[in-house]
């Protein structure tokens, strides 16, 4: 694991003129001029994945974000290195009673040796409404998937996730992702819709805490997910 330590360490520096924010609020955008980073690293049977994620508020209605992501793999037939780049962005719709977010992205294998050569996007719309103490956001939207020398695939996503602050500092969420599958996982043997529910706890200082679990309800065969997250506001 020397190779994620050194990685992880890396990750998570910031300049002094970073502050916190909730930038794992499901409805968060960063304002005008503003900048992001989360930082994390997750866990699923033997595989560790370090992402890193920026994003930049062109506009107070017009955000651009991406990530990139390092896999190792703890097996003998396991292969370690960059997994994938991802860029796109969010557009608001409305900010009033009811917050909306328009979205897309574009995500291209980096190392094909890791997860496999191959191109991906996804676009759609999360609607919700925040308080000073809950957050609640709703989301569909459409994946597509594109395996060189395999076939294409199509996806429908539903999600739903609510949030609630338990003081200046402390904060947890519930999220539930329900996912049509097309035959996305057919090679694996687990050709079925899937849905996972994710929980999630928040703590503000100096950046932004998060540890998330995953649970996999529904799909067999399908490793659960442990997160450690750091985000960061500029």
């Amino acid at each position: 694991m020397k190779k994620i330590s050194i990685l992880s360490m890396l990750a998570v520096l910031a300049v002094s003129t970073a502050a916190s924010a909730h930038v794992e609020d499901p409805l968060y955008a960063p304002a005008k001029g503003h900048l992001y980073s989360k930082s994390s690293l997750s866990k699923a049977d033997t595989t560790y994945v370090l992402q890193q994620k920026f994003g930049y508020g062109f506009t107070n209605k017009f955000v651009m974000d991406g990530y990139v992501n390092y896999v190792d793999q703890d097996k003998d037939d396991g292969k370690d290195g960059f997994g994938a780049l991802n860029i796109g962005g969010a557009y608001r719709l409305s900010a009033g009673y009811l917050i909306t977010d328009v979205y897309a992205h574009y995500e291209k294998s980096i190392d094909e040796d890791v997860w496999g050569d191959y191109t991906a996007w996804d676009a759609g719309l999360k609607t919700g409404r925040r308080t000073q103490k809950y957050t609640i956001a709703a989301q569909a939207g459409v994946e597509h998937l594109s395996i060189k020398d395999g076939n294409d695939t199509n996806n429908i996503v539903l999600g739903l996730e609510g949030a609630h602050s338990f003081d200046d500092r402390v904060s947890g969420s519930l999220g539930l992702k329900y996912t049509i599958v097309d035959d996305f996982n057919r090679e694996n043997g687990t050709d079925e819709d899937t849905m996972a529910l994710t929980a999630q706890i928040n703590y503000l200082k100096g950046g932004l805490w998060s540890l998330a679990y995953t649970h996999e309800l529904k799909a067999e065969d399908v490793d659960n997910v442990i997160t450690l997250k750091y985000g960061l506001q500029f």
